[in-house]
């Protein structure tokens, strides 16, 4: 092991050398023995939503040949790392993306978190400039959202002004106009007496994924593929340090795919970038230094780390497989955490996933790392949401020490194995979608969208289910959650934009990706220098080819985890505020309260998860009171939670002296549907909770049943 600090001498025995080795199957004997009985593949093998199964012991014996086999960091197939060497406490870049609409206020921000740990400029245009349009002609919810907004060369000036190019890597996230703005920074650099050959970063747009987000676009994908090859072709003589090239998994995992479906498809990508460059005159090798992937992070530690750790050794193998040399094969990977992991019920819980999910990039060796802040979906994102998502990178890197290590993951058997069945299962997808021409083929003939959603929906059930949690949104939720209003831009800001920032024309020819890119590149930077906006460079470089007015495929909607509670919450909460005790709900305990705790926790915590205000009693013993403890608390849903034993007689008794009040309540049981409680249906209990319940389900039909709006 290498470390960045190898001043300490070195052991001269093993710890596990005192300890006596044990034979897998002795150990297995074991735990046939201590199972009595029980199925081992049952009991002892988890199986993930990936369908990848978990052996409960991996030993060295598990470590497999060839790709997946033994190799040193920095070597092809860069499964250990693209570098051979620890360099320092934080390796990775710290590229924070910087939710301001406002240029000038991307510059204060930018100044401040340099100053402060941040590495590398990360500038995403807002859905306004990502679609290539100016702010005066794109719709006014496009404008401000999602990123900055830049309509020509002053604003750029504004938002990186006081700021070295040369000193940071540059993450440019400008989706259609990623040419024109490439333009206007060489314009930019030129001013201030700088050099491109300076620059270092990722400027790449990925048109697949762009479209199939759905985000339109005043370009076809075509014309996209076109301007990335002009892009790259004049990178290679003038800027050879930047990547122009970028492949997305992001539309795939923000719909619902899972960690495998999402890299198989990532890599089809990559494969179908190098095909449509190919068919503009550039060759795999050039291409292969050029290509950054964007990789989208989930909750999943261990599966994380093996997605980065496999997308290396693919990506090398596909590259080798096109005669590139080995060192041009290592992938550069800019992970991310995903938006579908974020939630309004109780935003704090977003920093526990962003920070398990910001682990795993760093023990899979990322290149860089966007942490999204866990206040990104409050009307105002605050100074101390960013801070703590920058902040967390750095104590990963000084305090955790996970940087000083080469491929920290590396010698876990688990971790070796699942990186194999990771790669082995996406390189699976990607040849599926191969085989039918490819991932635009597979988009346009619908596959993807099938795969995608399937996914989706099954990770939509398991977590309706509570069979993954998610802190604050389906396991311990706090005892009041409210749901917080969506993000907007400022109505004052958005007219004053949109009143001054007007087109300017651009006298440019559209791009010719086969012609001359330093010449087009100069007439560009020209136009850009002389006040021409991004939407009119944007429109001239793609005059040539029609824009049809439906996409060329049906584009996947984004699906955050916590929306189906979200929507329940908010349910509740309107049900709430025209009855209170509609929103309120209360478990009346029955019988022996050590035995039937863990019922008691799952219950309210079943409820709270819904938006029900949730209150308990003491445990009963007998009918009356409980009873009169039930109506007391003048809640309109009632559960009863006892063992199955106590609810015949007790139960359905308690049910009874309920349902025959004034006002009953709705009436509800902890415990699954059986012969035991057969009473309580008969005495007016309507609905039970139990493990793998729909909870999403069970809990809309409590706020049908309570004449909750739709």
């Amino acid at each position: 092991m290498r470390t960045a600090d190898d001043s300490n001498p070195q052991p001269t025995s093993l710890l596990r050398d005192d300890f006596p080795s044990v034979d897998p199957a002795a150990w297995r004997r074991e735990v046939d023995r201590l199972l009595k009985g029980a199925p081992y593949d049952k009991t002892m093998v988890t199986t993930l939503p990936e369908g990848l199964r978990v052996q409960p012991l991996h030993t060295a014996a598990d470590l497999a040949d060839g790709l997946w086999g033994a190799s040193l960091p920095g070597r092809a197939p860069f499964l250990r790392g693209s570098h051979p060497d620890a360099v320092g406490p934080v390796p990775w870049l710290v590229a924070q993306e910087l939710p301001t609409a406002d240029a000038g206020d991307f510059n204060r921000a930018l100044l401040h978190d340099l100053e402060r740990g941040q590495s590398a400029i990360n500038l995403r245009l807002d859905a306004a400039g990502r679609h290539g349009l100016d702010p005066a002609t794109a719709l006014p919810e496009q404008v401000g959202t999602g990123g900055t907004s830049v309509a020509g060369l002053d604003d750029l000036r504004r938002a990186l002004a006081d700021v070295d190019l040369t000193a940071a890597p540059l993450l440019l996230q400008a989706g259609a106009a990623t040419l024109p703005l490439a333009a206007m920074l060489t314009a930019l650099a030129v001013e201030n007496g700088g050099s491109p050959r300076e620059w270092r970063g990722a400027w790449g747009c990925d048109p697949v994924a762009l479209v199939s987000a759905g985000d339109s676009s005043v370009l076809t994908v075509d014309t996209m593929f076109d301007h990335a090859a002009l892009l790259t072709s004049w990178a290679a003589e003038s800027a050879p340090s930047l990547r122009t090239l970028a492949v997305s998994d992001a539309p795939w995992h923000e719909a619902g795919a899972d960690g495998v479906l999402s890299l198989g498809l990532m890599l089809a990508g990559a494969v179908g970038t190098l095909r449509e460059m190919e068919a503009r005159g550039l060759a795999p090798e050039a291409c292969a230094p050029r290509l950054a992937f964007h990789l989208s992070l989930d909750t999943d530690f261990f599966l994380e780390i093996a997605r980065l750790r496999a997308l290396r050794v693919l990506w090398s193998d596909v590259l080798t497989a096109c005669g590139c040399p080995g060192a041009a094969t290592a992938a550069y990977i800019h992970a991310r955490t995903g938006d579908r992991l974020l939630s309004r019920l109780d935003p704090h819980s977003n920093l526990l996933r962003a920070t398990t999910a910001a682990m795993a990039a760093v023990c899979g060796g990322a290149d860089s790392l966007h942490v999204t802040p866990w206040d990104a979906l409050m009307p105002a994102p605050g100074s101390a949401g960013r801070r703590l998502a920058r902040n967390l990178q750095l104590i990963l890197g000084h305090e955790c020490r996970f940087g000083a290590v080469v491929d920290p993951a590396g010698g876990s058997w688990y971790v070796e194995t699942l990186t194999r069945e990771v790669g082995e299962g996406a390189w699976a997808v990607m040849q599926r979608i191969e085989s039918v021409g490819g991932l635009r083929a597979a988009l346009t003939s619908g596959l993807v969208q099938t795969l995608v959603r399937d996914a989706g929906d099954r990770r939509a059930a398991r977590l309706a289910r509570a069979q993954d949690a998610r802190v604050g949104v389906n396991k311990f939720v706090a005892a009041s959650v409210a749901e917080v209003a969506a993000t907007g831009t400022d109505p004052g800001w958005l007219a004053e934009r949109r009143k001054q920032v007007a087109p300017r024309p651009a006298p440019v020819d559209p791009a010719d990706p086969r012609a001359d890119a330093v010449a087009q590149m100069r007439s560009l930077i020209a136009a850009a220098g002389d006040g021409a906006s991004l939407g009119a460079l944007t429109a001239a470089l793609g005059a040539h080819a029609a824009v049809p007015a439906a996409p060329p495929w049906e584009p996947l909607p984004a699906r955050r985890d916590a929306e189906p509670f979200e929507a329940l919450v908010a349910r509740v909460g309107r049900l709430g505020r025209r009855s209170p005790p509609s929103a309120r709900a209360h478990c009346v305990c029955l019988g022996d309260a050590g035995r039937t705790g863990p019922r008691l926790d799952f219950a309210r915590g079943s409820l709270a998860a819904g938006g029900f205000t949730v209150t308990a009693g003491v445990f009963h013993q007998e009918a009356a009171s409980a009873a009169a403890e039930a109506r007391a608390a003048g809640a309109a849903v009632v559960m009863l939670v006892g063992l199955d034993e106590t609810y015949p007689e007790l139960g359905a008794a308690v049910a009874v002296l309920l349902a025959k009040g004034p006002t009953p309540p709705l009436l509800m049981a902890a415990g699954r549907p059986s012969a035991a409680t057969e009473p309580l249906t008969l005495a007016g209990v309507t609905r039970f909770l139990h493990l793998g319940s729909d909870l999403v389900a069970e809990l809309n039909g409590v706020v049908d049943a309570l004449g909750g709006e739709s």
